[in-house]
């Protein structure tokens, strides 16, 4: 059985991991721009490898690393559009305050998960625990041939 502790937990990781999500498709789209100005550029001749404009076997090598930066840039791009309303929430001071209080919460659940874990149960005795007598050895067995012959009876009639 899941404890609650491990559901909470659970929580915290979600919105911790939007906000690292959210981080590293924006690196993701920051050097996948810079990749599309550098391919422009050497497309352009004013480039790091070309210093004039290039042949068409390599331009048509350019076109496809430029293709593959445009697609790359597009996929961070609608991740971080997507992650933006989780990060605005775990930004926000009702964000940053509910995941202080799921803390704090977290502790006190582990708390008495430990002690319930803790907990040992043991026979209790009162004053009026009845010594087992053969009088009443006689009375429980009774009483079980009683409930023994009830049941017989009862599943018989259906």
């Amino acid at each position: 059985m899941e404890k609650l502790s491990e559901r909470i937990e659970a929580v915290l990781y979600f919105l911790e991991q939007c906000k690292q999500d959210y981080k590293w498709h924006e690196s993701q789209y920051v050097a996948e721009e810079n990749r599309e100005n550098e391919l422009r550029h050497e497309i352009e001749g004013v480039g790091v490898k070309f210093r004039t404009p290039p042949l068409h076997k390599d331009r048509s090598k350019l076109a496809t690393e430029l293709q593959e930066a445009l697609i790359a840039r597009r996929i961070s791009k609608d991740l971080i559009a997507i992650y933006k309303p989780m990060l605005d929430f775990v930004d926000s001071e009702i964000g940053k305050s509910a995941i202080n209080q799921l803390k704090q919460k977290l502790g006190e659940v582990r708390k008495l998960e430990t002690n319930n874990n803790n907990r040992v149960f043991n026979k209790r005795k009162t004053e009026n625990d009845v010594p087992e007598t053969e009088e009443t050895k006689v009375s429980k067995a009774n009483l079980d041939r009683m409930i023994r012959d009830w049941k017989r009876k009862s599943k018989s009639k259906y």
